[in-house]
């Protein structure tokens, strides 16, 4: 039976990895439309110079800017920096051509925006690795220690299952729908992105997406594992006196029965 504390951690952990999605969805976009201005503007440039070159304007500064600073040739966007960043944000994404025999990247987001290396963005990789497992390890934390507080785990172990049977079949039990949750919310997300008409995808990125899909799917199942792993180690934190006196702190000494109704004072 799926408890109601699961079903607002799935819930809340659907809504987190669609924001991230929006959110990768809103900077590929921008660096798109930012990487089609510089090329725009760097082709212009160009066309300015082949022009009044045409023209027979003798101006050799337009020619003498083109040959000592260089060309500048922009890198386009990542399509997968909509799902992983990684170090894009980072790197530059122009890079000069001319005589000078190394060339750099310059120009990175990060230089342009400082801010962004103090407070990173949250993509989708890191959205799985701070929250989403911060939601797996809650939802599987009280697998053998729920059990444990109900006193049905002495009942269990009376049946002739061997232990690590026992606990194959709890990591199975708990991590089909811990699966789900986290698969069924991005599988839906990407399809949707998948049928905007600006963003397509060729097939080696697709794969390369299977294969990040494959990688979140390992790292819920490892934090499933270190969820159950924890429920085994954790002792029961709820301990139900048996007289309910305790807790306005009576005890149960009653003195002496009298000798009429042989009963205790006080009881």
């Amino acid at each position: 039976m799926v408890s109601l504390r699961f079903l607002i951690l799935a819930g809340l952990g659907a809504c987190i990895l669609w924001l991230s999605l929006y959110d990768g969805v809103r900077y590929y976009r921008t660096s798109v439309e930012q990487h089609r201005s510089a090329v725009a503007a760097s082709a212009a440039r160009l066309q300015q110079i082949i022009d009044a070159d045409d023209r027979f304007i003798p101006d050799s500064q337009n020619w003498g800017e083109f040959w000592g600073r260089g060309y500048d040739i922009h890198k386009p966007p990542n399509e997968l920096a909509l799902f992983i960043r990684g170090l894009s944000p980072f790197l530059g994404r122009t890079s000069k051509v001319s005589f000078e025999p190394e060339q750099r990247l310059i120009r990175s987001s990060a230089a342009e925006f400082p801010e962004t290396g103090f407070f990173p963005q949250m993509d989708l990789g890191r959205t799985v690795q701070v929250v989403i497992g911060l939601f797996v390890l809650l939802m599987t934390g009280d697998i053998l220690c729920g059990e444990k507080e109900a006193g049905t785990l002495r009942l269990v172990s009376t049946f002739p299952v061997s232990r690590p049977l026992f606990l194959f079949e709890k990591l199975v039990g708990a991590l089909i729908p811990v699966l789900l949750s986290v698969l069924l919310p991005l599988i839906l997300g990407i399809g949707v992105i998948l049928l905007l008409p600006d963003i397509s995808f060729p097939r080696p990125v697709l794969y390369r997406l299977a294969l990040i899909l494959l990688s979140i799917a390992c790292y819920v199942t490892a934090m499933a594992s270190a969820g159950l792993f924890a429920s085994s180690i954790t002792q029961p934190c709820v301990h139900r006196p048996r007289n309910p006196s305790h807790l306005l702190g009576r005890h149960n000494d009653c003195g002496p029965p009298r000798e009429s109704s042989g009963r205790r004072p006080g009881c």
